[in-house]
C-alpha cells in the first residue's frame, strides 16, 4: 500500500511520486509514477513521456478529441489487456514498416489476427491475402454461421473434398 505522496511542479512539468510505508525517523525513498510535461504528455509509470505517451488530442482534421497513444519511433504502439497482473492479450500497431494492426495473444505465444496496411483482415495468419482470410487445420470448423435457429459451417480438408460447406 502507498503510504506516502509527493508532488512537484518544475519547468512546467507536473510530476508526481509515491513511497511505501515505512518506520518513524527513516528516510523516504519516493518512486515517479507519472508525469504530464510541459508540451501535454502523460507518461504513467515512465520518466519521459515524450517516448511513451498517451494523451487526450484534437488533431486537424478531427472534430472531437481522442485517446492518443503515441510510442517513439521503432517502437510498436500497444494496448495490453491484464487479468489478475497478468498480460493476457495485446492490440498493437507494428513499427516494423508494415502499418499492421494485430491481436495477439500472449497465453498462447500467438498471434491471432491482423489487418495489414491494405485493410486485408487475417485471421490464424500474419499474412492476409484478401479482405477476408481464414486459416485453420486440415478437418477444422474455420467459419460457423448462424442466423440464431440454423447454423452453418465451412470446413477444410484434404482429398478430392478440400472445401465442404454445410
Amino acid at each position: 500500500s502507498i503510504a506516502a505522496t509527493l508532488f512537484e511542479q518544475t519547468n512546467g512539468a507536473f510530476k508526481f511520486f509515491n513511497a511505501p510505508s515505512g518506520t518513524a525517523g527513516n528516510a523516504i525513498s519516493f518512486t515517479q509514477a507519472m508525469t504530464l510535461d510541459a508540451s501535454g504528455n502523460l507518461g504513467i509509470g515512465t520518466t519521459n513521456p515524450a517516448s511513451y505517451s498517451a494523451r487526450m488530442v484534437s488533431y486537424a482534421p478531427l472534430t472531437y478529441a481522442s485517446l492518443a497513444l503515441d510510442s517513439a519511433s521503432g517502437q510498436n504502439t500497444a494496448i495490453n489487456w491484464y487479468l489478475n497482473g497478468t498480460v493476457k492479450w495485446t492490440t498493437q500497431v507494428l513499427a516494423d514498416g508494415s502499418n499492421a494492426f494485430r491481436w495477439y495473444d500472449f497465453t498462447a505465444g500467438a498471434e491471432r489476427a491482423r489487418i495489414d496496411s491494405s485493410g486485408n483482415l487475417g485471421i490464424g495468419t500474419s499474412s492476409p491475402t484478401a479482405k477476408l482470410s481464414l486459416y485453420g487445420s486440415s478437418g477444422a470448423n474455420i467459419a460457423t454461421f448462424s442466423d440464431g435457429t440454423v447454423n452453418g459451417q465451412i470446413y477444410i480438408g484434404s482429398g478430392p473434398a478440400n472445401l465442404q460447406i454445410g
